[in-house]
């Protein structure tokens, strides 16, 4: 009887064991198939794209900053998501940081296409950056606001200067340069207060220099001046402006408004 139930349970036994085999040797389903490289690339851009996107309102002018480059490296691929964020956006000084992020990201397509694309590219984009201003300064939306009509004006009036000095047929003339230089400087004087008014001593100082940097025709022809010589400066096409130095037999050229020789 005692030898029966063993071979009873041994069966019992051994029907579990084979059980247990046959489900382990089971064929399994083969994993899913990875997805192409180009596909997870194209997903990791755009949760980036999102990621820098959601920072544009942020009030700290270095990340605005950071953030507007990283766009840019982005390139076209970053334009819907911002687009799309300026329509949600209600702040008008959120707003015109995408607007010139945009902008940018259209200047760097421009350049990477159009002819002399090498030569654009190493270029650095023409006019004040005042985003860069602005991370440099540590200004507050509102002191960027109120900075960039005061540039605007700064450089309207040195265009008129310069504009009455071409009329009076002044270029070759060197007082005419050295009293151009002198009224520019009394500009940039009168200016000065205009920033003090939103800015503290650091930040005007570093806007001051901005401004001497640049206005109307980027201050090329006040680098020119000296003792001895002609200035001259011509128009090429495309309302460039070409300029000469002639010091004895040594000749030099510059560039002015526009870009120039």
């Amino acid at each position: 009887m005692r030898w029966v139930m063993v071979v009873g349970l041994a069966a019992i036994l051994g029907a579990l064991l084979g059980a247990a085999v046959l489900a382990q040797v089971e064929p399994v389903a083969p994993p899913p198939a990875a997805p192409p490289a180009l596909a997870v690339g194209e997903a990791n851009a755009q949760q980036f794209i999102q990621m820098m996107v959601g920072q544009v309102a942020n009030k700290d002018p270095r990340i605005r900053f950071a953030v507007r480059e990283a766009l840019m490296a982005m390139g076209s691929q970053a334009v819907p998501a911002l687009k799309e964020a300026s329509q949600l956006q209600v702040d008008p000084h959120v707003k015109a940081f995408i607007a010139r992020t945009l902008d940018r990201i259209q200047q760097m397509a421009k350049r990477a296409t159009g002819r002399g694309a090498e030569f654009l590219a190493a270029l650095p984009m023409g006019g004040r950056d005042i985003d860069r201003i602005a991370m440099e300064l540590s200004l507050t939306f509102e002191q960027m606001a109120k900075l960039e009509p005061v540039f605007k004006n700064f450089d309207k009036q040195v265009r008129e200067l310069f504009a009455e000095m071409k009329e009076a047929g002044g270029f070759a003339d060197r007082e005419a340069w050295k009293d151009l230089a002198d009224e520019r400087k009394l500009m940039e004087e009168e200016t000065r207060p205009k920033l003090e008014e939103f800015l503290d001593e650091k930040q005007t100082e570093g806007a001051m220099r901005y401004l001497r940097g640049a206005g109307g025709f980027g201050g090329i022809p006040f680098m020119l001046g000296g003792e001895g010589g002609d200035v001259q400066i011509f128009e090429g096409p495309g309302g460039t402006m070409g300029v000469t130095i002639r010091r004895g037999e040594k000749v030099e050229g510059g560039a002015g408004e526009g870009g120039g020789k």
